[in-house]
C-alpha cells in the first residue's frame, strides 16, 4: 500500500531500524551492491515516491502487487537473544514508469523472502520489517 499510495512516511513505519534489502542475483550482475540497509532504502524509496523528484529516473507511476492472495506461509527463526522472528517467501508483479520513457517491468515468476519482527509487545504487536530478500525470477 505504501507503494501503491506513494507513502514515504507509511514505509518508513514498517523498516525496522536494523533493516537490510538484499537485491537479486540479476540486479547484483548489473552492477548494483549485494545489500543496503535502511538509510539507503528510506532515501531511495523517497525519490521514487516523490512526485516532483526531477532527478535521474524520475518516477512518473508505480503499481506494485506483492501477492499474498496466492498464499503465505510463515516460518519462525528463533534469534541468539531469544526473539522469535517469521520469514516467508511470496511473488511480486510490479511495473514503475520513469522519465522520459522507460518502463521496468518484472519478469515472471519474481518472488520475495520477507522477515519481520514484532518491535511491540505481545499485547500491543508492532511488527517491522528486518529483511527484503529480492529473489528474482526463474531465471535470475
Amino acid at each position: 500500500m505504501a507503494y501503491n499510495g506513494r507513502n514515504i512516511n507509511r514505509y518508513q513505519q514498517i523498516l525496522d531500524a536494523n533493516f537490510t534489502f538484499f537485491l537479486s542475483t540479476g540486479d547484483v550482475n548489473n552492477g548494483l551492491p549485494a545489500q543496503w540497509g535502511q538509510a539507503e532504502e528510506i532515501d531511495y524509496n523517497r525519490k521514487m515516491f516523490d512526485k516532483s523528484y526531477t532527478g535521474p529516473n524520475a518516477c512518473k507511476s508505480i503499481v506494485m502487487d506483492v501477492r499474498i492472495e496466492d498464499g503465505i506461509q510463515w516460518q519462525s527463526i528463533v534469534q541468539e537473544s531469544g526473539e522469535t522472528w517469521y520469514t516467508c517467501t511470496v511473488n511480486y508483479d510490479f511495473r514503475i514508469d520513469v522519465v522520459p520513457d522507460k518502463t521496468f517491468i518484472n519478469n515472471p515468476g519474481a518472488k520475495a523472502q520477507y522477515t519481520v519482527r514484532n518491535a511491540g509487545t505481545d499485547a500491543k504487536p508492532h511488527w517491522q520489517l528486518v529483511e527484503m530478500r529480492d529473489l528474482g525470477d526463474p531465471s535470475s
